[in-house]
């Protein structure tokens, strides 16, 4: 859920939480044949500013796996894009 605020009509920033899942955890399996990844929604956060038709992401969250003593991982995404209206 993002919070997004208008300066004017073509610049706002937005930000939030980030909920997302892996899909597909179970095709991802150790040597042992136990499964690498928990099963389970992971929350961040993202950040992002939109120009236009411009728009530039951050996101960031953690990723828990099994691989080497139950590790996490910080995800970082950067998302830059072109926006085009259709309807």
């Amino acid at each position: 859920m993002y919070l997004k605020v208008n300066f004017t009509r073509k610049f706002s920033i937005l930000g939030g939480l980030d909920l997302n899942m892996l899909l597909n955890d179970d095709a991802y399996k150790l040597n042992d044949g136990k499964p690498a990844f928990n099963s389970r929604t992971r929350i961040g956060y993202a950040l992002g500013i939109d120009l236009g038709a411009l728009y530039f992401r951050y996101r960031q969250f953690k990723k828990n796996n099994k691989i080497v003593d139950n590790w996490d991982a910080h995800i970082d995404q950067y998302q830059l894009g072109f926006k085009v209206r259709l309807f």
